[in-house]
């Protein structure tokens, strides 16, 4: 297992922006592809569970964006990532099968996020698929049973939103 908890602290405006081809923005443990490559199940390939609080405190807005072309281009704050899988940890000796821990996010403004780029490009921009924003445990091909509390606190409006074709959203 990986844990720790984790804590983001920032004055002023908090912004996740995924760029192209497997570059991602993530608070947790894990991310893309953290699966070292091998078909043993043991801690280099990621089968093992994920775990700590996350909270994430800003005095602003909070955004989170989706990439822009290519496959995997993902913002997510959570455990997981991309097949970053919590099953099969049996072997492991593992009592979680799930990446797991309270997510708190309080910001001062509004909090987005968007399985979009940033710079609103057209969906005939978008070559790939499999690009998120996502506020949760888990992510794209991270199977298992992952859970914990989720808390959003802020005076300003809470945006999910989702795309089509290469974008999804995630909650």
């Amino acid at each position: 297992a990986f844990t720790g908890n984790i804590i983001v602290d920032a004055g002023g405006s908090f912004k996740m922006v995924a760029g192209h081809n497997a570059s991602f923005a993530q608070v947790g443990h894990g991310g893309y592809m953290d699966q070292g490559g091998g078909t043993n199940l043991n801690v280099r390939n990621g089968y093992a569970t994920l775990s700590g609080d996350i909270t994430i405190d800003v005095g602003g807005s909070f955004e989170a964006y989706g990439g822009i072309t290519d496959n995997f281009a993902y913002a997510m704050v959570g455990h997981g990532g991309v097949a970053r899988t919590a099953y099969g940890v049996d072997a492991l000796n593992e009592q979680d099968q799930g990446h797991h821990g309270n997510i708190v996010l309080n910001a001062g403004g509004d909090v987005t996020f968007r399985a979009k780029p940033e710079d609103g490009s057209a969906l005939g921009d978008v070559t790939g698929n499999s690009n998120f924003a996502q506020l949760g445990h888990g992510g794209y091909r991270s199977a298992g049973d992952h859970y914990g509390a989720i808390t959003v606190d802020t005076p300003g409006s809470v945006t999910f939103e989702a795309g089509d074709a290469g974008w999804e959203a995630y909650r």
